[in-house]
């Protein structure tokens, strides 16, 4: 089949969870369809991928920066809506289905919708998150929750358009099935992670090689991530240094705030990494690896690579969200106390035998948790419901 794959963001680099999954199921799809992208991007990105491979996995693509038009849609959708609908980019998405048609359309996120309504053709709707729960939840001021209201009535017209809506927690799907009610068909396709490119090392290997640092990883500009950076620093990491004087704090990811930039300035053991080709070194390098969200939707892929890594792991409940399987104390260490958040790292820093020998079995009970996620089960498993989907003759009316 063709099929046309429309991006709200260009999905490479893949140093974000969201480019992660768009580019794992794109890849997945691309094993028996001819897959075309459509995205919003730069040219930055795209020369980059070109240069590392990435954009081989698609037949062809089109990328185009934000610059929102005009349509007969515009003054019913969020503002996100329509920076994800560049004209630029509807008139390639309608030059390349003139040319050679379309046989489905694969959608990241509801607010990328747009160009593929004037298609009509069957829409396999692949959901990150209830993006307007989260904006709800992250931001609160009057003009947001209007925003976050558009965008919660274009997200229900998105599930009752698509032939089939992906979802990566059961709760995210539970609230789609509310939506749609009889209507609508609904999946739970994880968040995964490449297990070959996590490699696999104990809570006492790591002992013995001496390691020192404590890794968070994330987009360090997206506002849950900054304030669990603030959060480590402010309330965890002045207990942690009382016990492990040479601990580092490293916080891993791209586009870091100003706030968690300053935070690098106030003391030496805490280090801004910015944009990194891989997290696989740091992965390696981290004696404890944590996940100290305390807001989240969706579920964190970057949870599911810390229990793949073997290092003793630290999350707060939010933190292991959607991830099936996780046991706090046999999986992982889990709490958003931040006294006891920091015990637990202090904790991983243990040279005691019995107690590495725990943590060892712990870790151990992690990677056997996300070896169920990993991509290439999970990406293989979207494209048999996608074609299922697709293959049906019938489009739904709207």
């Amino acid at each position: 089949m063709r099929i046309a794959m429309i991006a709200p963001y260009f999905p490479a680099p893949e140093n974000t969870g969201g480019r992660i999954r768009m580019a794992q199921l794109a890849r997945a799809l691309a094993n028996t369809h001819e897959v075309e992208l459509f995205a919003c991007g730069g040219e930055r990105e795209v020369s980059e991928a070109q240069r590392d491979g990435s954009l081989s996995i698609y037949a062809g693509h089109h990328v185009r920066g934000r610059k929102p038009g005009r349509y007969p849609f515009a003054w019913m959708a969020p503002e996100r809506v329509r920076s994800a609908s560049p004209v630029a980019l509807v008139w390639d998405l309608a030059r390349a289905h003139r040319a050679r048609p379309f046989d489905g359309v694969f959608v990241c996120h509801s607010y990328a919708m747009g160009l593929a309504l004037p298609l009509g053709l069957a829409v396999v709707l692949d959901e990150h998150n209830v993006e307007s729960d989260y904006a709800a939840q992250t931001r609160l001021d009057a003009a947001s929750a209007r925003e976050s209201e558009r965008l919660r009535a274009w997200e229900r017209m998105c599930w009752q358009t698509a032939r089939l809506v992906t979802c990566v927690s059961e709760t995210d799907a539970a609230c789609v099935r509310e939506s749609l009610g009889a209507q609508g068909t609904v999946a739970v396709v994880p968040n995964g992670v490449s297990l070959e490119s996590v490699d696999f090392c104990t809570p006492s290997e790591r002992a013995s090689a001496g390691r020192r640092d404590v890794l968070f990883v994330g987009l360090m500009s997206h506002p849950p991530n900054e304030r669990a950076a603030v959060w480590l620093v402010d309330k965890v990491f002045a207990r942690v240094w009382r016990s492990v004087a040479d601990a580092r704090l490293v916080l891993c990811g791209r586009q870091p705030s100003a706030t968690v930039q300053a935070l690098a300035k106030s003391d030496p053991r805490i280090v801004v990494t910015g944009t990194v080709p891989s997290v696989r070194l740091f992965l390696q390098q981290a004696r404890v690896v944590t996940v100290p969200l305390g807001h989240g939707a969706g579920s964190s892929l970057k949870s599911v690579e810390a229990l793949a890594s073997g290092a003793h792991v630290v999350s707060t409940p939010v933190g292991m969200r959607g991830i099936s399987g996780t046991q706090p104390g046999l999986t992982h260490a889990e709490t958003d106390d931040p006294d006891a958040f920091a015990d637990e790292i202090i904790r991983g820093f243990s040279q005691d035998i019995s107690v590495l020998a725990a943590l060892d079995a712990q870790a151990l009970r992690a990677r056997e948790v996300a070896r169920a996620y990993d991509w290439p089960t999970i990406g293989a498993r979207f494209a048999q419901l996608a074609t299922e989907h697709w293959s049906q003759s019938a489009v739904r009316p709207r």
